[in-house]
């Protein structure tokens, strides 16, 4: 797995999904600054896989702040260059193809507009190949975190786990 080369970009993100089980997953990682993890478990698993991965960059880009940006940015007047790894998939295509073109966008009107409103913020490049290990790892990660429950657990359907955000510090 290769590692994440921040001369080009100031922030990896890494998007992962499972439409299966209706989780998404992702993890941020400014250039210099704890990486943050994210993901949920949404109660309908019929979402298209454009609205997850808009759903799971939306919550990326957002965990990115004002603050955080200008320290990325140096104070220039310059977008944040955010390199986006995603699995290698017709439906991972077609969603980065809708990112750069609004016309192609398959993501439901719900989700465009915070889409688009957190997206413009960021100068977003995606990439498709060096994404499998990371993606695989995130995958495995919030599967084991959010997946559904039998529903032969004796834990209650209320008391599962829906959504985790996690800090690795790297320090």
């Amino acid at each position: 797995m290769a590692r994440f080369d921040f001369s080009k970009h100031d922030v990896n993100v890494t998007l992962s999904i499972d439409r299966r089980l209706g989780i998404w997953a992702a993890s941020t990682t400014p250039r210099a600054n704890p990486t943050t993890r994210q993901a949920a478990r949404l109660e309908s698993t019929d979402m298209s896989a454009s609205n997850l991965y808009s759903i799971a960059l939306v919550a990326a880009v957002r965990s990115i702040g004002l603050n955080q940006r200008t320290y990325l940015t140096k104070g220039e007047n310059r977008k944040v260059k955010v390199l986006v790894a995603i699995e290698d998939s017709p439906s991972a295509h077609e969603f980065a193809a809708g990112i750069k073109d609004v016309k192609q966008s398959r993501v439901s009107g719900a989700f465009r507009k915070e889409l688009n409103r957190q997206i413009s913020k960021f100068d977003l490049e995606f990439s498709f190949e060096s994404a499998a290990g990371y993606v695989g790892v995130l995958d495995r990660w919030a599967q084991t975190t959010v997946a559904p429950l039998p529903d032969s657990s004796p834990i209650p359907k209320v008391f599962q786990r829906q959504a985790i955000a996690q800090v690795i510090s790297s320090r």
